[in-house]
């Protein structure tokens, strides 16, 4: 099976956001077989994007990396630094 994923990223975080504010934390498990890790990490990390605002994580877990209880209260410290920075 050969894996194609692309993230829009003009769709995601534009170059010129008209809201500068604008923050995107992208969550990802370590065993995920529906979405390939890497292809996200690498799609935002796209040097037209403003890198201050994205921030690509990895946890425990797989799809839903939410579901493994040791992945949760990283994901919370993660959310809440994205949300009080500005930066995971």
């Amino acid at each position: 099976m050969i894996w194609y994923f692309s993230i829009r990223r003009d769709a995601v975080i534009p170059k010129r956001s008209p809201q500068p504010e604008t923050r995107l934390l992208s969550i990802s498990g370590y065993y995920d077989f529906d979405v390939p890790l890497y292809s996200a990490v690498l799609s935002l990390q796209d040097p037209s994007l403003d890198q201050k605002r994205v921030r690509t994580t990895v946890f425990e877990g797989g799809h839903m990396t939410y579901q493994t209880e040791a992945s949760r209260p990283k994901i919370r410290d993660a959310l809440i630094k994205i949300l009080r920075r500005g930066r995971a």
